[in-house]
């Protein structure tokens, strides 16, 4: 089983430890730290689910397969959640009414040896962007080798962390951007495995520019 999805199973399981966790008041009961659940739940399954597919000869699709649209060019998307984005071409997507999981997209090679992922999700913003990030790197770094990041802040709330890590011989590659606007957390999330060139697919760091609020 490709060991990334470890590494999502282990984002799943850390997210939800601090969910149910009543001594850190600030993440107990929190909806973004249950949307991390449920995001790296999702990628985790995803893998599996290729895994599997490998292993039959006539899987059955599951429910994204089933539903999700195939961009065939760039498409701008403005949700009834309040922003716009742009889809890259070739990336198939499917929005919910669900404000904890609005957008979901994703590109697979022809081998599945590399994918890339785009999330986005509008929760209450419980707290300030310069304390909820330093959490989220510290824990990022502690548990993960080859760990390396950078942040950019457009503004206090709007900032943006980039980041990498290694599993095996994979390089992978993440961009979450997170913009605060009327009590509300907008955040964009991407994922890139084992990219070609070794480096952040141009349609990704599109996609996150692209991403404004109404």
């Amino acid at each position: 089983m490709n060991p990334l999805t470890l590494v999502y199973l282990f984002f799943a399981g850390t997210f939800l430890s601090l969910y149910f966790n009543k001594k850190l008041v600030k993440f107990y009961k929190n909806k973004w730290i249950m949307y991390g659940f449920v995001l790296f739940s999702g990628l985790a399954a995803n893998q599996i689910y290729d895994f599997y597919k490998s292993q039959t000869n006539a899987p059955e699709k599951v429910s994204f397969e089933a539903q999700a649209i195939i961009a065939e060019n760039d498409l701008l998307i403005t949700s009834s959640h309040g922003y716009s984005v742009i889809v890259p071409a070739g990336y198939k997507y499917i929005t919910s009414n669900d404000a904890l999981a609005s957008l979901y997209a994703e590109k697979k090679s022809s081998d599945n040896r590399s994918s890339s992922t785009i999330a986005i999700t509008v929760t209450e913003a419980k707290e300030p962007l310069s304390k909820m990030m330093p959490g989220l790197v510290e824990k990022l770094k502690k548990n993960y080798n080859d760990f390396n990041y950078s942040e950019k802040t457009n503004s206090s709330e709007d900032k943006v962390l980039r980041f990498s890590f290694k599993t095996d011989e994979n390089k992978n590659y993440g961009l979450i951007r997170f913009i605060v606007k009327d009590k509300l957390l907008f955040t964009i999330t991407t994922l890139s495995k084992n990219p070609g060139n070794n480096s952040y697919p141009p349609e990704l760091e599109k996609a996150v520019e692209s991403f404004a609020i109404k």
